[in-house]
């Protein structure tokens, strides 16, 4: 009989020290070990590695909505949130026998890590107005463009992407619609800073 009595008494001593254990892993909070060094070793946020970003400022040379060659361009970037940001170009096509100026809005998205880096999508509305031998033609269209953006620690970035778009002619130039609406190639190659 006094053995059974040691061994009730052992299981309810046990199932309070489960119980116990079990409330205190619980209500455990979880934080990063700071050295005397003070290096953080938890890596759980994206900011400790230089991301998220705010804006960037990036330069081109290769034609946003236009599919001709010899164009400069410009944008600046601003996120919106973690994964996603507005983008606003200009390019200017300078060479050739057709000049021309571009403009387009977009909504960058980064679907894997945050904005500024990672694989993208890029859709975008366009405009864009072009001259030739006294006549113009004006355009509108939308594009989406998929790529990847590599941007380093300190704020320097690439970004290379390719897709398609479509622009419909809102000046009808016999000569210049052709070459500027309907459907055509786009590609992306620029370089900048994201802050």
């Amino acid at each position: 009989m006094g053995g059974m009595k040691t061994s009730a008494g052992t299981g309810r001593s046990a199932a309070a020290l489960a119980a116990l254990a079990l409330a205190l892993s619980a209500s455990r909070e979880v934080r990063a070990v700071e050295t005397s060094a003070d290096v953080e070793t938890d890596h759980v946020d994206a900011a400790d590695d230089g991301g998220p970003r705010s804006a960037g400022v990036l330069v081109s040379a290769v034609p946003a909505g236009l599919g001709h060659a010899g164009s400069i361009g410009a944008e600046v970037d601003v996120a919106l949130g973690t994964n996603a940001a507005l983008s606003v170009r200009g390019d200017w096509l300078p060479f050739g026998a057709i000049r021309a100026y571009a403009a387009s809005v977009g909504l960058p998205f980064f679907p894997q890590l945050f904005a500024f880096h990672g694989v993208f999508v890029h859709p975008r509305l366009e405009w864009a107005s072009a001259s030739a031998r006294g006549t113009s033609v004006h355009v509108s269209g939308a594009a989406v463009l998929a790529g990847y953006e590599w941007t380093w620690l300190p704020g320097a970035t690439i970004r290379l992407a390719g897709g398609a778009g479509y622009a419909k002619a809102l000046g009808a130039d016999p000569e210049l619609a052709p070459a500027l609406a309907g459907l055509h190639p786009e590609l992306d190659a620029a370089l900048g800073w994201i802050f």
